[in-house]
């Protein structure tokens, strides 16, 4: 059974969650132990330190899309911001969400490993 005050406390709406896979926990709780194993979030802060727009793009584009399928509200607004920013331009504004970013992340991958217990 899936810790709903962790989840919700780490930015999950889990009840919107559900209802993307027609309220079916189990299956919620795998795609939850997958997004463990998502490279995204390594891949954006990689083409961020390399300053490689077009693969900061990609990767913060999959994540944004990773983070709004597992209803993760703030990983998916920051996510959403920031892809805007990268696609206008404007580099240093974009990189200076990855500290949030990475919080937010962090946050998730905490509350996802302890998502049982």
């Amino acid at each position: 059974m899936l810790n709903r005050d962790t989840l919700q406390q780490a930015g999950f709406d889990v009840d919107e969650a559900l209802e993307r896979v027609m309220g079916n926990e189990a299956l919620l709780d795998r795609v939850l132990g997958m997004f463990l194993n998502d490279t995204h979030f390594q891949q954006l802060c990689d083409a961020v330190s390399r300053n490689d727009v077009d693969a900061a793009i990609a990767a913060v584009h999959s994540l944004k899309g990773t983070s709004g399928n597992l209803s993760l509200k703030p990983l998916f607004e920051l996510t959403n911001k920031q892809l805007a920013l990268f696609r206008a331009g404007s580099w240093d504004e974009a990189t200076a969400l990855m500290p949030d970013i990475e919080a937010h992340y962090r946050s998730a991958i905490q509350a996802i490993e302890t998502r049982s217990q």
